[in-house]
């Protein structure tokens, strides 16, 4: 993941995007799968990423479903920002008291400041 980080802050935007998808194919590496979920769910201007909420939920869900914490905790979120439906709110609080229970760093932040 480093090289991944060190291709962004170099504006190898598409090298980066690549090589984080490699290593989740390689390796099934959770932090990929969620550090790409996280940066297509958001976007980014300077990296001229366009959100796109369906493939950034598409690789936070890979890693929610396989236990990874963190994936767990931003999938639920993506849910609960644009919830409208009560099954959307389910989900939300599903993923993320799973995220609590696994032990997600990000939970455990936002319940420090709480």
């Amino acid at each position: 993941m480093r090289k991944v980080g060190y291709l962004m802050h170099i504006g190898q935007t598409k090298e980066a995007i690549k090589r984080a998808e490699i290593l989740y194919k390689t390796d099934y590496n959770f932090d990929a799968s969620c550090y790409l979920g996280c940066l297509f769910i958001n976007g980014n201007k300077k990296y001229k990423i366009a959100k796109d909420l369906d493939k950034g939920k598409y690789w936070l869900k890979i890693g929610a479903d396989q236990n990874h914490a963190d994936s767990q905790f931003f999938y639920g979120l993506s849910f609960l920002q644009n919830a409208k439906k009560p099954d959307e709110f389910l989900r939300a609080y599903f993923y993320l008291e799973k995220a609590k229970s696994n032990g997600s760093i990000y939970f455990q932040e936002l319940n420090a400041h709480n």
